[in-house]
């Protein structure tokens, strides 16, 4: 069991340097580890969702949403990077300072039904956190296929959105008790 977690760790450790360094000669191992990363990377500081938005002419217009935000420019570009590997969409952009005291920040932002089908659709493939949030979006997507205008039903799956999103909702962080219900991660805190 140890030999195999080491040989674990060097796979990874020579992959995370470089993925196109002979570690993994298989191409369907490099693109695994690609998604993993990827999926990871959404689970910890992305966002799926909808952004919904009043036209000039009064209409309503609510468009499915993936968006990255860090301030380390590193990520942000290797998970450019994966995404372009993968052939999916990507779109990265510095997101604008409102406070001097702020630091730099950039984002990765996809919109809309054509772009996020193909990201939701390699998402889906595999159980992460926002599963849920991505199933929805597809949902979405096939159900605007051919609609012109936006009705009710645009709203609700707006609404259900929310209700996954939810700041309060059930975290996907992983906490550790020992048998005296001690939690092991933030040693002073007691549940």
């Amino acid at each position: 069991m140890t030999y195999f977690l080491i040989w674990l760790y060097n796979r990874y450790h020579m992959m995370s340097k470089n993925s196109q360094d002979g570690a993994m000669d298989n191409p369907q191992e490099r693109s695994l580890f690609k998604i993993g990363y990827l999926l990871g990377i959404i689970d910890g500081e992305g966002h799926l969702g909808f952004r919904r938005q009043w036209q000039k002419n009064g209409s309503l217009q609510i468009s499915p949403v993936l968006q990255i935000v860090n301030c380390n420019k590193k990520l942000i570009d290797r998970t450019a990077e994966y995404m372009k590997d993968l052939e999916l969409p990507v779109y990265v952009a510095a997101r604008k300072s409102y406070h001097e005291n702020d630091r730099p920040t950039w984002v990765i932002l996809l919109k809309g039904c054509k772009r996020l089908s193909k990201v939701v659709n390699v998402l889906l493939q595999y159980s992460f956190s926002k599963f849920a949030q991505a199933k929805l979006i597809q949902e979405y997507i096939n159900y605007r296929h051919l609609r012109l205008r936006y009705s009710k039903v645009d709203l609700e799956y707006f609404n259900k959105m929310t209700i996954l999103n939810k700041k309060g909702a059930k975290s996907s962080e992983t906490i550790r008790l020992t048998l005296r219900r001690e939690d092991i991660v933030r040693s002073h805190m007691k549940v």
